[in-house]
């Protein structure tokens, strides 16, 4: 048996040797606790494994930390970096157009059939004639095919883009061309219609054609849209022009054709040989009153030759000197009136 120091020191050669293992187990798990003190050897090897594991686990989740990371930062730049589409182009300063507006700028626009030289590809052949220059209507609407041409035009038949084939008028006449009367007939081309032989009604009292006027229909027309002050305006008999007899420039202070009078007037004016005093008036410058026109001094007594119209003062000296060498006496005044024409 060992004496006691002996055992004292085995004793702590045994307590030191278990705390070097139970340190090392330790540091190699970090929380794993040796069963027994009889399995020393096959703890420590086994925790030299679980220190392999253990640092492959810290190593994977570390992988897995830093990719969570890199996934959050992506997320985040992914979102901050989203593109705003505030920008995007506004339509509403289209601009509006009328369709109407835009013949005559060579571009067929809606609603138009063509517009200038811009035919969309259509021609006389394609308008069913045999040759020719297709055009377009002023108003972009239609095609203008007058200038087109058709063999087959002169066989009485309406072919192809024929609006008509010599005597063969499709049933159309004057009247449907908006005429009265007369004979419609067909252009040598077969393309349009001559109406130089349609005729309106003159005297139906409506405009038509080359009118003027018709009867009562006289176009919005007076005496006063002719330049006369007045009167009524009629229509020719012809329908050619304007009967403008019944119209007068009464009251322009002018006497013009058919009026006797235009305004009041001196009677001196009127008839210098016969008045010397007075207003002359004038009704509706068709008449003239001369009522209060006189002879003046001619039909008083007075002096010898006061009489104050040379015409009369002639006339009376000649018949009796006495009046012009002497006095103008009574005698005189009856000569005046009687013989020479004095309004007395």
């Amino acid at each position: 048996m060992a004496s006691p120091l002996a055992q004292i020191r085995s004793g702590s050669i045994l307590i030191s040797l278990v705390s070097s293992l139970v340190a090392v187990s330790g540091c190699a798990s970090g929380d794993a606790e040796s069963e027994s003190f009889g399995g020393f050897s096959t703890s420590a090897g086994n925790n030299t494994e679980d220190d392999d594991d253990s640092s492959d686990e810290i190593g994977s989740e570390g992988e897995d930390a830093t990719s969570t990371d890199t996934s959050e930062e992506t997320t985040s730049t992914d979102t901050s970096g989203e593109e705003s589409t505030s920008g995007e182009e506004s339509t509403s300063g289209e601009e509006s157009t009328d369709d109407s507006e835009n013949c005559g700028n060579g571009v067929i626009d809606d609603g138009e059939v063509c517009d200038g030289d811009a035919l969309d590809d259509q021609d006389c052949l394609s308008q069913g004639f045999d040759s020719g220059t297709l055009a377009c209507a002023d108003d972009c609407t239609a095609f203008d095919a007058s200038a087109c041409e058709s063999e087959a035009c002169g066989n009485g038949a309406i072919d192809g883009g024929e609006l008509c084939d010599g005597s063969n008028l499709g049933g159309a006449n004057c009247v449907g061309q908006g005429y009265d009367a007369g004979t419609l007939a067909c252009v040598e081309g077969c393309n349009a219609f001559d109406e130089s032989a349609c005729t309106y009604t003159c005297g139906n009292n409506q405009i038509g054609g080359d009118e003027v006027c018709d009867g009562s229909a006289l176009d919005g027309e007076t005496c006063a849209t002719q330049g006369f002050s007045g009167g009524s305006l009629a229509c020719t008999a012809d329908c050619s022009g304007f009967d403008t007899s019944g119209c007068s420039s009464c009251g322009n202070g002018v006497i013009d054709a058919g009026e006797v009078c235009d305004g009041n007037q001196s009677c001196a004016t009127v008839d210098p040989d016969t008045y010397s005093t007075g207003t002359a008036t004038c009704s509706s410058c068709t008449s003239l009153n001369t009522g209060s026109c006189t002879s003046g001094t001619c039909c008083t007594s007075g002096s010898a030759g006061t009489c104050d119209v040379d015409a009369i003062l002639d006339c009376v000296c000649a018949l009796d000197s006495y009046c012009c060498d002497n006095n103008w006496d009574s005698i005189c005044v009856d000569e005046a009136t009687d013989d020479c024409g004095a309004a007395c």
